[in-house]
């Protein structure tokens, strides 16, 4: 899209609501991007749900590193989400909200990364966090256990 006149990137991202309603799109189906030049702009109008089906994971090929940010979902324009790794993630929510599926998806390639270690806190006794029995560096399981590992990182930090 050419913009121009009335027409800025603010203006056109603004009325995504509208255009989706003059085309008859559903919800979150277009997107608006900044161009190459000052006086672009791309919109991205997906057509189809590229979510409809499972989408696999995509298979860690070579040699895998904490450096390299984590595939963590797809979006329905069919882009993968990534994660930087590189950092302390806490992950809360609600009984029954996911965060054990998510905390799987991000572990994975930290327990082969050649240059990682895998830290899982399951203050339930170790029964969301058995299957990194072996695989996680840092397994902690009780609060006596999470209460000396603070301890320790507050000494470390």
């Amino acid at each position: 899209v050419t913009l121009g006149g009335g027409l800025n990137l603010d203006t056109l991202t603004a009325r995504i609501k509208d255009l989706e309603t003059g085309l008859g799109t559903r919800r979150g189906a277009i997107r608006v991007e900044p161009g190459t030049a000052a006086h672009k702009a791309v919109v991205r109008i997906t057509v189809r749900d590229p979510l409809r089906k499972p989408v696999p994971y995509p298979a860690l090929e070579g040699l895998v590193s904490i450096a390299h940010p984590a595939p963590l979902s797809m979006n329905p324009f069919g882009e993968w989400t990534a994660i930087d790794l590189q950092q302390r993630i806490l992950i809360v929510g609600a009984s029954g909200s996911g965060k054990s599926s998510v905390q799987r998806v991000l572990a994975a390639p930290v327990i082969v990364a050649a240059d990682a270690d895998l830290e899982v806190w399951d203050l339930k006794q170790g029964t969301e966090s058995q299957h990194y029995e072996g695989k996680a560096d840092v397994r902690i399981t009780t609060a006596d256990q999470a209460r000396a590992r603070l301890a320790w990182y507050m000494e470390q930090e």
